[in-house]
């Protein structure tokens, strides 16, 4: 490990005071054992209370979603490709680390979309996990929206047949891209600021399906999207993931419907973390 990468690690931990009080041997850990600085991944101890999250808000069997949540971890051949990637990264962990994306997963799984939007796709853990979803439901597309030509480097090549990347400044190329196409599962997972999250969310509901699912990742961080649904009377919860052996206190997954008997309800499925 170059002391170049321990100086940018030590320096993201400065940015998380309370966490590493909180979790001490963790943050050394990360310090002197994690290859990551940005991007962060993990495992999650909470999965039972996600599959919990995501059934009771998409009015889905329980059993039905924990099998969706626990799939991509039991996929062999999908782990492979996503391992023999990242082993060539030495900036990267060996280990493909889902975390609160198992919950995107499960909602593609369960609700079969023909067109899900990612905005925000960096190395494409989150889009390998939509793709793999699409590809063992038979049928749907995935659009990903990002700035740089490197982005989703991760998604395998035998998953590229579903898939488009389009790169560029989304406040140009997401309502272009979205002219004459219907939304069925949007995910923001771009730049966390409240107007930037509040410009794609609205602009994906006003293009969105009849019954589309809205997910905002890092919904702690700002309301973007609990306020677009009490504006819009749609469904909203939150889920509040818990990091499993890492010093990071975890994000929030937000996670908005449109339908008929749409209300605004964020007590029996938020969890805290």
């Amino acid at each position: 490990m170059t002391a170049m990468l321990l100086l940018r690690k030590a320096r993201l931990l400065t940015a998380y005071p309370g966490a590493v009080a909180a979790r001490p041997l963790a943050a050394l850990h990360y310090l002197l054992r994690d290859r990551e600085f940005t991007n962060l991944t993990y495992e999650i101890d909470n999965t039972d209370e996600l599959a919990d999250f995501v059934a009771a808000e998409l009015g889905r069997p329980l059993d039905e979603i924990q099998g969706y949540v626990s799939e991509p971890q039991h996929d062999e051949p999908f782990l492979r490709e996503l391992r023999a990637a990242l082993r060539g990264r030495s900036d990267r962990n060996d280990e493909p680390r889902f975390g609160r994306r198992l919950g995107w997963y499960a909602v593609v799984r369960a609700l079969r979309p023909e067109l899900v939007i990612e905005t925000g796709v960096h190395d494409g853990l989150g889009s390998a996990l939509l793709l793999r979803a699409l590809e063992r439901n038979g049928t749907g597309r995935l659009i990903g929206f990002d700035l740089t030509a490197e982005s989703g480097w991760l998604v395998p090549s035998s998953l590229r047949d579903r898939y488009e990347l389009v790169l560029g400044d989304v406040r140009e190329t997401l309502p272009r891209e979205l002219s004459g196409r219907r939304v069925d599962v949007f995910i923001h997972d771009s730049l966390h600021t409240y107007e930037h999250e509040q410009f794609e969310l609205a602009l994906a509901l006003e293009r969105g399906a009849e019954n589309v699912v809205l997910v905002s990742d890092n919904a702690h961080a700002t309301d973007a999207l609990s306020d677009l649904c009490r504006e819009h009377t749609l469904s909203y919860g939150l889920f509040r993931e818990r990091p499993r052996a890492h010093f990071y206190p975890g994000a929030g997954l937000g996670l908005a419907l449109r339908s008929a008997a749409a209300t605004i309800s964020t007590s029996s499925s938020v969890s805290s973390g």
